[in-house]
């Protein structure tokens, strides 16, 4: 009896390393994959992150003083009325991608624990749990995390356009922050 337990030791052991070896390349190949797609995203939130301080900087320098505005004439107050929906409207889009994007990481880092853990046990020699369909999951929301990311990129491109454009309607005004220079 002693013997037979003693083969089924060992061949869970070889099943499970063998299970591990089964599975090292989609779990090698999906940790790069993985941790380039961290770095993207952490580097492009750094990004967003920045502009956006920089555009809520930029927007405090274009307020403008009731007092100042009440000399201008109606066709400035128009221009100033529609720089002031480019401004509410860049930074509502900004604060918007850097919400979802933030939302999205918030799901990558806490998905990250199972990726270590896959990275871990294949290190071990031990895989825990369903390993097919942690690979499985893990590859999804790496490949959504590509396909986002280049979304997000393009829409950050154009919020940036707009927000240069803003600002450019800011200097054809030819005011600045709390008086009229056009007098």
């Amino acid at each position: 009896m002693k013997q037979v337990l003693t083969i089924l030791s060992v061949l869970v052991v070889f099943a499970a390393c063998s299970n591990a070896g089964k599975y090292a390349d989609q779990i090698n190949e999906l940790a790069s994959k993985w941790d380039s797609t961290t770095s993207a995203l952490t580097d492009f939130a750094g990004t967003v992150s920045n502009a956006q301080a920089s555009w809520l900087s930029d927007v405090n320098t274009m307020q403008v003083s009731e007092e100042a505005m009440a000399g201008w004439s109606e066709e400035m107050k128009a221009k100033y009325n529609e720089l002031s929906a480019a401004v509410n409207n860049n930074t509502s889009n900004l604060s918007a991608l850097f919400t979802e994007l933030d939302d999205f990481i918030s799901q990558w880092t806490e998905k990250g624990e199972t990726m270590k853990a896959l990275k871990d046990g294949l290190a071990s020699g031990k895989l825990e749990g369903n390993v097919e369909e942690q690979i499985s999951e893990l590859t999804s929301l790496a490949n959504t995390g590509a396909a986002n990311l280049e979304t997000w990129q393009s829409r950050f491109s154009e919020i940036n356009a707009a927000i240069a454009n803003a600002k450019q309607m800011f200097a054809d005004l030819g005011v600045s922050a709390g008086t009229d220079s056009s007098r």
